[in-house]
């Protein structure tokens, strides 16, 4: 496991270029942790996912480098796919003595971080057809709606990646806006894909609408709508030719 030093993660703390996650539990957390830092816990590992975006520079630390938290929450995230992870094995007690800012109180990711690592799992999970994981991501009365029209509820959505109508060779989002209205959050993006659906190709770039809101700590997808597919300024769309 690759690791970070004191000196070394204040400078990237400062320049904004690093996550850091404080892997103690929540007690010792609010009683203190570093500047910006969020807190998870290995016992909670499958809240990463929606906290946590998957190219984000993460450095996790616990109190000192005979406190196996830290390597042991590094080691899982780098085993459900998070590439850039590091620990700052003197941890917090090393901080402390230098002098250094602690914080105090709970909190959790950014709510912007949040929605970001949302959508960037609601497209891997889309990119690699893994229908059981659209569960912890779609409320219950997720409202699906397709560039053609069609309406699906949460289990009819996940339900496309089961029956072989559906095969996203390539799905990416990007150009995400965020607007935030208390726990309720409205997203646009580019959604671009290289997909077979039932038998014909559909690849291309599309708008995507997203409607999230905050269950407690945690966002989940409420509605997906897509629009047709995106074309170039003074392009006439297939319908109207």
């Amino acid at each position: 496991m690759r690791t970070i030093n004191r000196e070394e993660l204040a400078a990237a703390m400062k320049a904004g270029a690093v996550t850091v996650v404080d892997a103690l539990p929540p007690k010792p957390y609010a009683e203190r942790h570093l500047p910006g830092a969020m807190n998870l816990v290995i016992e909670e590992l499958e809240r990463a996912a929606t906290v946590l975006r998957h190219d984000a520079a993460i450095v996790v630390y616990s109190t000192d480098s005979a406190c196996g938290r830290a390597p042991e929450l590094a080691e899982a995230l780098v085993s459900a796919g998070y590439r850039d992870v590091r620990t700052y094995p003197e941890g917090i007690a090393d901080w402390a003595a230098a002098g250094l800012p602690l914080e105090s109180g709970t909190g959790t990711a950014g709510d912007d971080d949040q929605l970001r690592a949302l959508v960037e799992r609601w497209a891997e999970l889309e990119r690699t057809q893994d229908a059981d994981g659209f569960a912890d991501l779609l409320t219950e009365q997720f409202t699906g709606i397709g560039p053609v029209g069609f309406v699906l509820n949460a289990t009819q959505w996940a339900d496309r990646h089961r029956d072989g109508r559906l095969v996203n060779h390539a799905f990416e989002v990007t150009d995400l806006d965020i607007a935030r209205y208390g726990d309720l959050a409205v997203m646009h993006a580019v959604e671009t894909q290289r997909t077979t659906a039932r038998g014909h190709e559909n690849n291309g770039s599309f708008r995507v609408g997203l409607t999230a809101i905050k269950d407690g700590d945690v966002w989940r997808i409420a509605r997906i709508q897509l629009s047709g597919p995106m074309i170039e300024p003074g392009q006439r769309p297939p319908f109207a030719r």
